[in-house]
Order: C-alpha cells, then sequence, then structure tokens
C-alpha cells in the first residue's frame, strides 16, 4: 500500500461570535517519522519524513453546519518531504 502515517493536529480559536456566525482562526501541523514508503517505478530515495504546516481564517454560519457542495477546503501549502 502507497502512503504515509502521520500524525496531523487541528487547532481552532474563536475569534468572534455573532448571531449565528463565527469566525475561527486555525492551525494545522503534520508530522510524521522517518519510514520506508514503496512507490510504483521507484527512483531515489524511499525513505521519508514529513514535516508541514499551515493555517488560515474560516467563517461558519452555524444555521448550516452541513457544508455545501460548491465549498472546498483550499491550501496553498505543499507537504515538504525530508
Amino acid at each position: 500500500m502507497n502512503g504515509m502515517n502521520l500524525t496531523q493536529v487541528a487547532v481552532y480559536d474563536l475569534v468572534e461570535l455573532s448571531g449565528n456566525s463565527v469566525k475561527l482562526n486555525v492551525k494545522l501541523t503534520q508530522n510524521a517519522a522517518n519510514q520506508k514508503i514503496q512507490r510504483k517505478r521507484h527512483v531515489g530515495r524511499s525513505e521519508f519524513k514529513l514535516v508541514s504546516s499551515g493555517g488560515g481564517d474560516m467563517k461558519v454560519d452555524l444555521s448550516q453546519l452541513i457544508a455545501s457542495p460548491r465549498e472546498r477546503y483550499r491550501s496553498n501549502q505543499r507537504p515538504r518531504c525530508k
């Protein structure tokens, strides 16, 4: 199986509460210890570790807790393998 075992932590801080709307600050971290990864057409290293982080702000309408299909998570953060 391809893939990597990692630990992801998301911290949400409440910034503002107004009626049914909340604003949150989000911080994400991902960490994975050194591990071998099986890849098709293997070239180069097969052992990697991962350290990544990201964050941002989000606004949530508490009257619509299920996201609409057009809402998608976007990130400009790219994991870096070391």
